[in-house]
């Protein structure tokens, strides 16, 4: 069944620039289950369900998700036994404007970033940086104020949403996170702001070892990394896994920066002026702020798929530590993926959404296979949509591995 997190907030942020709204990246699903109904033709209305023909051909398919308006923008791609077997970016960058998405157009990843996160934490333990188990009073000691109740939670519940962290963004003050400087120094300092604001507030020890997804667990991951490392996450990021797997479109934030003609705008589902406001604060970047290209995404998820080697043969990562993020830690979720099993073999799967775009993962690591939709757009009904999508790609491609229901 589809699974998503009782801790998810409707916490709106008014866009100055629209009138409209988005809510936090935490979407999230395990098994991507969607009960479709059995009438094959193809619904007009934008805002009901995508209705795929399966004997349609894929590039069909894309092609009427975006005529028929449910997407502004698609990326899709299935790749079997690292071969790539269909691939499709169309739309528009912004619906209206009659620019075409380009292939190398950056897609929003969401809480997709949680992963990469998770990846990140997995290279520095191999580096012997920190460890698993390493706590958050042995990392801040008496260098920060913060409350004691969180002195013993461990790298591993904070990335296993079991540490017992809320996410209640009432409970902070959100707005003063927006700002345009983009400098190291402000990032770490305004990340180390957040997460201490949120550790002054008691843990709820009570909820601790329960599954409860909450951004702030991966965003004071990010500021015990740069703690201990003296950089930043996104410099971390960028040196650890973006450089050496060549990820050339990958950066942090809004796919586009200025203007109609710069990138991917989101959606809401009406266009969102792109600025500082449309993708959520920087010190959020843990927690999913990443965004690139179909091409760089699809040789992200090759690490999974090659044992942690990079295409050019330096292994970024141990088995050991790729192990440890795909192992579940409570309620079918490990280190920033939802897991199931097939036949005694593991899939990985998650979805992200700052609510102005979307983005779904399948991945099969053993068969070296995955399903990649990405859209620029993040209204309620995308998310049905974009399983219609997921399902349809699976079973045309993958149906041996696992039969999308």
């Amino acid at each position: 069944m589809k699974y998503v997190p009782a801790a998810e907030e409707d916490v709106m942020k008014k866009n100055s620039n629209n009138c409209n709204s988005f809510k936090l990246p935490i979407l999230f699903s395990f098994l991507l289950l969607l009960l479709l109904s059995c009438d094959s033709s193809k619904s007009k209305d934008k805002n009901s369900e995508f209705i795929i023909d399966e004997d349609a051909q894929p590039q069909e398919v894309v092609a009427d998700a975006i005529e028929d308006g449910f997407f502004p923008a698609l990326a899709v791609a299935v790749i079997r036994e690292s071969t790539v077997q269909f691939q499709a970016v169309e739309g528009e960058r912004k619906a209206g404007s009659n620019i075409a998405v380009q292939s190398g157009d950056a897609f929003h990843f969401g809480s997709n970033t949680k992963a990469m996160s998770a990846l990140l934490c997995g290279m520095l333990v191999d580096q012997g940086l920190l460890g698993w188990d390493t706590t958050i009073g042995e990392i801040l000691g008496n260098s920060a104020v913060y409350d004691a109740s969180y002195s013993d939670v461990t790298l591993t519940e904070l990335l296993s949403h079991t540490s017992g962290i809320h996410n209640d963004i009432s409970k902070i003050s959100f707005d003063s996170y927006f700002t345009a400087d983009t400098g190291e120094e402000m990032i770490k300092s305004e990340r180390k702001r957040l997460s201490l604001e949120v550790m002054s507030q008691p843990l709820n020890t009570a909820q601790r070892g329960s599954f409860l997804y909450s951004n702030f667990n991966y965003i004071i991951a990010g500021y015990l990394l740069e703690t201990l490392s003296g950089k930043s996450w996104e410099s971390l990021m960028q040196e650890n896994l973006f450089t050496p797997m060549n990820l050339a479109s990958a950066g942090f934030g809004p796919c586009c920066d200025t203007g109609e003609t710069s990138g991917l705008w989101g959606h809401s589902p009406d266009p969102v002026t792109p600025g500082i406001d449309s993708d959520n604060p920087q010190p959020f970047g843990p927690a999913g702020r990443v965004h690139m290209n179909l091409a760089d995404t699809i040789t992200y998820l090759s690490i999974y798929f090659d044992r942690g080697v990079a295409a050019a043969g330096k292994e970024l990562i141990s088995q050991s530590a790729l192990d440890k993020i795909t192992t579940v830690v409570k309620d079918d979720y490990a280190l920033g993926w939802g897991i199931f099993v097939i036949d005694g073999d593991i899939a990985m799967t998650h979805d992200g959404s700052n609510t102005l775009n979307y983005a779904s993962f399948l991945v099969f690591p053993r068969h070296k296979s995955a399903v990649i939709v990405m859209t620029n757009i993040g209204s309620d009904e995308v998310e049905q949509n974009v399983n219609s999508l997921m399902r349809y790609f699976n079973n045309r491609y993958l149906k041996d591995i696992f039969v999308y229901p």
